[in-house]
This record gives structure tokens, sequence and C-alpha cells, in this order.
């Protein structure tokens, strides 16, 4: 077997590295990635390739993804295309301390050894690490490869329009990489579909009893993470540990509830949640006793999995949804806490025939509260369309029994596994013939990837997906394993070179 030469490996893997900085300086959370996109169209124009990008509103978003084009190198003219892709949007989270403003602050970026991070945020390797990837391949001139469609994608992360605005006559290949796999040398050959799930009702408010005082509950420092890779681990979501502390408090104490705040992502595990609650000032102690109560469970449940978890208690705080007075009257506060303990969450089946592997999972991401309603915020994710399809009956009938109105958004096809596939084939050998220290692992996942899209689009299109190690996605604490990006470059490298027809 023909290899790549180890020199251009590392040049195109710091070349990789250099585009993924220079993508992170451009405002890139789902749905606001115009900038970033003008970028890659200015990335194009540069190197003479030609490009597309799509401007079709999908699921009322502007999209904004970018195809570009580079014909084959020296004696791989006449070879079939092949069809690169991965997502320029990124999850934007980031620690309650920091000041970082997603829409102008470029990403700031931390290297400690081999760990690439980001200071206080998410670092948006999941998938500007694949971008960075496909940007080195598109910018050399000293590697062999197939004419090459490469698929830069808005708004993978909350709703893929950025893909469903791809149309058929925008790519003539048939085989697909996909780059947005989190761990080398594992390769994913199908996914999970999913929907998003909104369930909200209308509230009413009255005024705040005149012996009454406030309490802010507020639970921090949870894990979170990403919906779909990290449902299975056992963390904590936010969202229900708060709902849990008022439940209880609510059997023993009268409340209210002043406000409610937690989470901003459907896709992603809340790591914190707050509520300010009015309780009767001879009622402190006993909602003292009630919060350190349920906080040692808590402890006890979540021990070595939520280590830094902390539920607060605290007297007297006046934020701006509280300064008015007013409180969600009895009805209105008894629904608001059933609906958040009701609503399906963590993982509901694993999958009947891939050992280990999740099969249907529920996340509530979200949770709003304003002057007029509150709203619930949930992902539902499945191996199986019936079974998606059957969840999101499950959240429509809770509605209905709440006298809540219930909405869907965002819903994305399954990646049917394919056992026959020829790249994973191909991937197989070269990867055994390029690295000694370990063998290749090909797996299905739980968490959405766009591939489902693609295959419904572009029947019998041939594609696997991979990447570089990346843990704790979806989360401030995201990190990029740097020595495993030169490995996942000298793969992808020996594959386009074995491409030759």
């Amino acid at each position: 077997m023909n290899k790549v030469s180890k020199d251009i490996v590392n040049k195109l893997h710091q070349q990789s590295l250099y585009f993924f900085t220079e993508l992170s300086k451009y405002p890139r959370g789902s749905g606001k990635e115009e900038k970033a996109a003008d970028f890659l169209v200015e990335f194009a124009k540069e190197r003479g390739l030609s490009y597309k990008r799509t401007t079709d509103v999908v699921n009322n978003k502007q999209t904004c993804t970018v195809i570009i084009y580079k014909p084959g190198s020296a004696g791989y003219e006449e070879t079939a295309p092949l069809i690169l892709q991965a997502h320029f949007d990124m999850v934007c989270q980031k620690e309650p301390e920091s000041t970082h403003d997603f829409e102008k602050d470029p990403i700031e970026i931390i290297i400690e050894g081999n760990i690439m991070k980001a200071n206080k945020t998410t670092l948006g390797a999941d998938n500007g690490v694949g971008c960075g990837l496909m940007m080195a391949f598109l910018d050399s001139d000293e590697i062999s490869h197939p004419p090459l469609e490469a698929v830069f994608t808005s708004d993978e992360e909350d709703g893929m329009s950025g893909i469903i605005a791809v149309t058929s006559d925008m790519l003539l290949g048939r085989r697909m990489i996909n780059i947005d796999s989190n761990e080398e040398g594992k390769f994913t050959y199908g996914c999970a579909g999913g929907i998003n799930c909104d369930i909200y009702f209308p509230v009413s408010y009255e005024p705040l009893p005149a012996d009454y005082v406030l309490l802010k509950i507020k639970i921090t420092n949870l894990l979170g993470g990403h919906s779909g890779s990290e449902i299975h681990k056992g963390r904590a979501n936010a969202h229900l540990l708060l709902a849990r502390v008022l439940t209880n408090i609510q059997k023993n104490v009268s409340l209210g509830i002043a406000s409610l705040e937690g989470g901003d992502k459907r896709n992603v595990i809340p790591r914190e949640a707050s509520a300010v609650i009015a309780v009767p000032e001879l009622s402190i102690g006993m909602v003292g006793n009630i919060v350190t109560e349920i906080t040692q469970a808590f402890a006890d449940e979540y021990k070595d999995i939520e280590p830094e978890m902390e539920v607060n208690l605290s007297e007297g705080l006046v934020d701006a949804s509280v300064i008015s007075g007013k409180v969600l009257d009895q009805t209105s506060t008894e629904k608001a806490i059933a609906l958040m303990m009701a609503v399906p969450n963590d993982v509901i089946a694993m999958h009947n025939q891939i050992e280990g592997l999740v099969g249907t999972s529920c996340n509530l991401g979200s949770i709003l509260l304003d002057e007029s309603q509150f709203r619930v915020l949930s992902s539902i994710r499945s191996a199986y369309g019936s079974k998606k399809e059957y969840m999101v009956d499950k959240f429509e009938s809770i509605a209905k029994l709440s006298g809540a109105s219930f909405s869907t958004s965002g819903g994305y096809p399954g990646w049917e596994p394919n056992v026959d596939s020829v790249l994973m084939k191909t991937f197989k050998e070269i990867y055994e013939a390029t690295f000694t220290d370990k063998k290749p692992e090909f797996e299905a996942i739980h968490a959405g990837l766009e591939c489902g899209f693609i295959s419904e689009k572009f029947p019998g299109i041939d594609i696997i997906s991979c990447g570089p190690t990346i843990d704790d996605l979806h989360s401030p604490q995201e990190r990029l394993h740097i020595d495993t990006n030169p490995r996942v470059v000298e793969l992808l490298l020996n594959v386009m070179l074995s491409m030759k027809e």
C-alpha cells in the first residue's frame, strides 16, 4: 500500500489546526454563522476554487451552508468525486463567571501540552476541527486525491437546517466521509434520529403575600454534556434536581414561584438551574432542613459522578423578575413543578440489537418562564423512527393532561447502519496498514449526525464518519486531544491516495 510521508502529514496537521483557529475568530453559534460562512467563501475565492452557498430559509432559519469544490489531483482527474463533510456551527456554553460574548468575541483557545481547550467556554472543536481538516486538504497542492466536494454545513446543532438546504444537484459524489465523530480509531456507520418537543402553558401571577419571603435555590457545578453521546453516563440534569427540590418543599410548605431559570439548549444536559420562591417567613427553617436533606440524597445518588455538585439556598436575593412583587398563583406553581417532574428524561431504552448502545432517550434541556407562559423544551433521540414517534405521542399526552400546548420542530432522520459499506472496509484495511498500535472499531451511535439527511437525499450513498478525540462536547470542559489529529490526517490522506481508479 502506498503511504503519504510523515512530513506531509505533520504539515497538514498543523495547517488544519491553524485553519480551525482562524475559523474560531468568527461567531458561529447555531443560526448565527453568517460571518464564518463569509470567511469560508473568501477562503475558496483566494484559492480559485468554485463554491456554492445556500441562502434558503429552512425551518424559519436562514441557512449559510458552503460547498467548496476542488478538482482531482494529477492522475485522479477522472476518479469519482469524494464528499467531505463537517458542520461549522457550535454549541455556545460558558461558565457562569465568564464574560465571553459568543456573538462578537473570538474563542480564546488554550493549549496545555497535548490538550486544546477554551477559556471557560466551549471550544467548538465539535465540529470546527473537522472543518479545519477539510480546509487543509483544499489548501494543499502536495496531496493526491479524487475530486473533492467539501460540505461545510450550518445549524447542525439546532435543527440541521443547513444540511436540509443541500439539494441533489449540488453534489455528484456517492461516497462521503463525515468528519464529526469524536474518538480517533472509532468509526461511525449509523446514528439515531431525533426531534425537538416543546410543552408550554399559560401562567397567572398574583401579588406576593405580605408575610412571605423570597428564597433562591440554585443548583450548580454539574458536568452537563452532550445529550446524545453522554446521556448514558448517569450525569445529573439540573432541571430534574430543581424539580425534586421544589416538590419536596411543596409537600410541606405553601410556596409560590417568582422565577425559574435553567439551560438554553435542548441538546445539552443542563449544568445549572435556579428558582426564586416565596414561602411563609415562619417556614424558612423548615425549607432549609428540606434542602439540606435532599442535597445529601443527591450526593449519595451521584457519588463519584457529580463530585462538584452544589445546591445552595439563600435569602433576600431579588432579581429583575421579582421586583414587581408577583409570584405564580397556586395552580400555575403546581403545574410548573409537575410538568418538570413528569416529562421523560434520560435513557428510555437500550438498543435491542447492538449491545451497549442507547436506543431511545429524552433530554429536558431548557426551561423558560416569562410573564405569560412556562415552556419546557426537550430533545428526543431514537434509533427507531417508530419509537421516536411514540415518545412524541407521550409528550403530547402529558401536554393534554396538564392543559398545555405542544409543538415539535427540527426533526431529523436516523442513519441506517450499512454493514456492507465499501468505505467501512476501506477504512479498516488502511487503518490496520497505517497503524499497528491498535485495531479500528466500528459502531453505530446515539448522537445525531447529518448523515441521516444525506442518506435520505442520496439513496445508495456510502458514508463513514471519523474524527479526532474530543471530550466533554457541548460543555465548557470540551477539549481536543491534539495528538489524535495527525492520525486522522494520515488516515484520510492514505484513504484518498487509494481511491485512484
